[in-house]
């Protein structure tokens, strides 16, 4: 299709992530990783250190001294954090846009994705295979962004998607995208990772987050961690629009992640707690990156 063609156009035309966020990702994917790469990366980015020193001395992670340093914000915001604001400058311009094509406002995006990156580090440690907290972090701030790129080719065909959807036309929203573009917001967020060059395993993330069973072995538990954090994050209120809970749960994630649905309930509290410390700092360093 053409539509699909033109998206895949806009994709290649987005600037690349900076070097300093690159090379966050990079190191975050590697579980063996030191915090002074941490430092050392972030100090060498005149921004990013900017913002984390905000952050770090705003109210929501108030101290009793100034924080003067990455090296000591670290331990104040911690990795997570630090990679999220990161991520969140480089990438203003996607996440702070109006999610016209999903009837989503301004910083919606990037409210989901915080929440759902959240979601995901706490759903971790229940993973049968080893995930790193920070990569299921970083995968859940990533995993939606193809929906920036697409939100403005789906402006026109909202109404007649929704319809189709509530008509039981398609199976979830991302079929309906499919149907109206001839490509969906997975895919294209896939092709944004590949962009971008970051590690497969979150290309894989942006890939699969719907249907993670199709995901590659080697990334199949991180990717279904960020399916779980996607709909712990929509169902604490945090969703992009009109797409909301249009979507199934892949029932198969049990052998995957291996959580009750009690420890589910208690990740979503954990969760709301956190994203609420977070969601102030976090936002308000990001639009003043804009």
């Amino acid at each position: 299709m053409v539509v699909s063609k033109s998206i895949i156009e806009s994709v290649r035309a987005l600037r690349p992530l900076s070097p300093s966020a690159a090379q966050l990702l990079q190191v975050m994917n590697n579980p063996n990783h030191s915090l002074r790469e941490v430092v050392q990366i972030a100090q060498r980015d005149a921004v990013i250190t900017a913002h984390i020193l905000r952050v770090a001395n705003s109210a929501a992670f108030a101290r009793r001294s100034e924080v003067s340093t990455v090296e000591k914000a670290l331990p104040v915001l911690g990795e997570r954090t630090v990679v999220g604001i990161a991520l969140g400058i480089c990438t203003a311009h996607l996440f702070n846009a109006p999610l016209e094509g999903y009837a989503g406002e301004k910083g919606e995006l990037w409210r989901h994705c915080l929440r759902c990156a959240i979601a995901a580090r706490e759903i971790s440690p229940f993973a049968a295979a080893p995930v790193a907290p920070e990569l299921a972090f970083t995968g859940g701030i990533l995993h939606d962004l193809g929906k920036a790129v697409i939100s403005s080719y789906l402006a026109n065909e909202r109404d007649k998607i929704v319809e189709g959807y509530d008509g039981g036309q398609f199976s979830d929203y991302l079929s309906a995208e499919q149907a109206a573009l001839g490509t969906n917001h997975a895919e294209v967020g896939g092709a944004l990772g590949v962009h971008w060059n970051l590690p497969a395993a979150l290309v894989q993330v942006m890939l699969h987050h719907h249907h993670p069973h199709n995901a590659g072995e080697q990334a199949r538990a991180l990717v279904y961690i960020v399916h779980l954090g996607d709909f712990i994050a929509m169902m604490g209120g945090s969703g992009t629009g009109t797409d909301t809970m249009s979507y199934a749960i892949d029932q198969s994630y049990s052998a995957y992640v291996k959580i009750s649905k009690r420890e589910l309930e208690r990740v979503m509290i954990r969760t709301g707690d956190e994203f609420e410390q977070m969601t102030s700092a976090t936002l308000n360093a990001q639009e003043g990156s804009v």
